[in-house]
């Protein structure tokens, strides 16, 4: 299987590519052909600028699918992201992630979005055993997020990172 970075690289060098992994996410369930490709052909038009035909989307889905991002759900008639899909398609959906708004934030405000930081890199850890993605290349792939955590840690002086990331440091 492709590694993390390698697959991120490929989303990335086509805007159809990365639309397909969003409009997943965006749907919040698994999606059939027809679907994918609809939610698809509008989030590419807004990226790009114009359409693209059903039949290139549905060659993104399946290269996608033969680079282990997608998978078929139960029924074997939809799709879903598979842990690895997950975590590339996460630089581009990351929004909730950051506190709204552009006012100065509280030192609770700063605490609780550490602790989304820190809950999320768990999960992406998670993700990463699943899609066996190494713990080093995670933590490549993570350098902004780790960066930001360090950040917010220092603001609120305390150091809390995720379990995975600690247990880096000792060894």
């Amino acid at each position: 299987m492709a590694s993390w970075v390698e697959s991120t690289s490929y989303v990335a060098g086509d805007p159809a590519r990365v639309a397909v992994l969003i409009a997943v996410v965006q749907a919040g369930t698994a999606l059939d052909d027809n679907a994918l490709t609809q939610a698809t052909g509008i989030l590419h038009q807004q990226f790009a600028g114009h359409p693209l035909e059903t039949a290139v989307l549905l060659k993104h889905v399946h290269d996608l699918a033969n680079r282990g991002l997608l998978v078929r759900d139960g029924s074997g008639f939809r799709w879903t992201l598979s842990p690895l899909g997950e975590l590339v398609v996460r630089q581009w959906t990351s929004g909730a992630y950051d506190p709204p708004g552009a006012e100065p934030l509280s030192h609770e405000e700063v605490r609780a979005w550490r602790d989304r930081a820190v809950a999320q890199l768990e999960a992406d850890a998670r993700l990463a055993e699943q899609a066996e993605v190494a713990i080093e290349e995670l933590a490549a792939g993570s350098a902004l997020r780790l960066a930001e955590l360090r950040v917010l840690n220092r603001v609120i002086a305390e150091d809390v990172l995720p379990s995975w990331l600690a247990g880096l440091r000792q060894e």
